[in-house]
């Protein structure tokens, strides 16, 4: 485990740059219901009804830092061993913020800790950031601070490794990929909206329930429709809805594929109930079919 970061006995003009540039920020110091929707603000007056059009390079960056490998990992691994292979841009005040958000906590103390800390590569550096904030008020504030250039380990193997069968199998103009209004539920290939496209349908997959179920189950994987509908109904616990023409795209769960996709859910990380994201994407449809899972709660009235 590690054991780094902020000073006792700093110097007291730094001491005070660093108060300085926490007071100037009141947002972070001081954070409003519905704050955490202010840079990842997805609603519909803003770009439309289309999920696509929807994921903004905001929502997009969100997404990466909240599913970074050390935000993922567990309370007793070490942050420092799971880095993501990112490019990474962290301002002076964000770390400066971070260090003064945890000077009280003991791993934190002393010079040495703070300087171990700073000699850090910028993708280490966001990797411990990430697993402590976790869960936490400050998660999407700097969540949005901070900007990350590639795709985290889960999104790159959701776009090379899940994404392309789905694609193939469900985002055809007969099923998913049906670009009409009556399409409730679609997934979307567009190559030239790459970025857009890949988080649309992560965002998508994520969200969507069936009669209050949801498609991806990070807690009981094999619960997750999107696995029990890749089989053939004798074989599924929830079999996909009677479509004519549908053929699964696995005869057993001991397709490679099958446990492929199984074992991408098992690695997913497990978000607030009601929170997760922190933003809409989703229209709403008068229906059994929602997706309420990601949505910010209303702002209590004064």
């Amino acid at each position: 485990m590690i054991r780094w970061l902020v000073p006792i006995g700093m110097p007291a003009l730094l001491v005070a740059i660093l108060v300085a540039a926490l007071s100037a920020d009141r947002t972070w110091a001081q954070p409003k219901p519905g704050d955490a929707t202010r840079a990842a603000d997805t609603s519909a007056d803003a770009a439309g009804n289309d999920l696509i059009d929807r994921v903004t390079p905001e929502v997009i960056n969100r997404i990466k830092f909240m599913e970074l490998r050390a935000a993922r990992a567990k309370r007793q691994d070490d942050p420092e061993q799971l880095v993501d292979r990112v490019s990474v841009q962290i301002s002076p005040e964000t770390i400066n913020k971070f260090l003064i958000l945890k000077q009280g906590d003991f791993a934190f103390r002393g010079d040495e800790a703070r300087k171990r800390f700073l000699a850090m590569t910028p993708a280490k550096k966001l990797a411990v950031i990430a697993w402590w904030v976790r869960d936490t008020n400050d998660e999407f504030l700097f969540a949005d601070d901070i900007r990350i250039q590639r795709d985290p380990e889960i999104l790159v193997d959701f776009r090379k490794r899940i994404q392309p069968s789905l694609l193939v199998n469900c985002a055809t103009a007969a099923c998913h990929g049906n670009p009409d209004p009556s399409n409730k539920f679609r997934l979307y290939n567009d190559p030239k909206r790459r970025d857009q496209m890949t988080y649309a349908n992560f965002l998508a997959l994520r969200q969507w329930l069936v009669n209050d179920l949801p498609l991806i189950n990070r807690d009981k994987p094999d619960e997750s429709l999107l696995l029990c509908y890749t089989l053939p109904d004798s074989e599924s616990r929830h079999p996909h809805p009677p479509i004519a023409g549908f053929r699964p795209i696995y005869q057993k769960r001991t397709a490679r594929g099958y446990r492929l996709l199984h074992d991408w859910i098992a690695s997913l990380r497990l978000l607030k109930p009601g929170i997760a994201y922190g933003f809409h994407t989703l229209p709403g449809f008068p229906t059994p079919t929602s997706a309420p899972d990601d949505t910010q709660p209303p702002e209590p009235t004064p």
